[in-house]
């Protein structure tokens, strides 16, 4: 995911890059669009992890993203495909997080 990078088997903070994930956690509590912040970031020449500009989606992609909290989704019925299903369940993983669960809650009831 945007923010880490892999490491020996495990996912490793990419500081360069995990402030942008920082960035848009705490731009989106404190009332910013996702579209706005998207739209800011690719003026700014930031780039996803597949060298595209940032969208909408992709903002709100990492918003619902567990794995910035320290946690692993988990498909209950096995699949294996990298969109969030509301079956899916969160465990936690070995890496560190890199935003507090706080404010990812705080993300998560503004999105609902």
């Amino acid at each position: 995911p945007f923010g880490y990078k892999m490491g020996d088997k495990m996912l490793l903070i990419d500081e360069e890059t995990a402030d942008t994930v920082r960035e848009i956690f705490n731009r989106y509590a404190d009332g910013e669009g996702t579209r706005g912040i998207a739209i800011d970031l690719a003026r700014r020449g930031i780039l996803t992890s597949r060298g595209n500009a940032p969208d909408k989606r992709w903002v709100d992609y990492i918003l619902n993203n567990p794995v910035y909290i320290g946690k692993l989704r988990r498909s209950k019925d096995g699949d294996r495909s990298d969109r969030f299903h509301e079956q899916d369940e969160c465990i936690d993983g070995q890496h560190q997080p890199i935003i507090t669960p706080a404010i990812y809650d705080e993300s998560l009831t503004m999105i609902a």
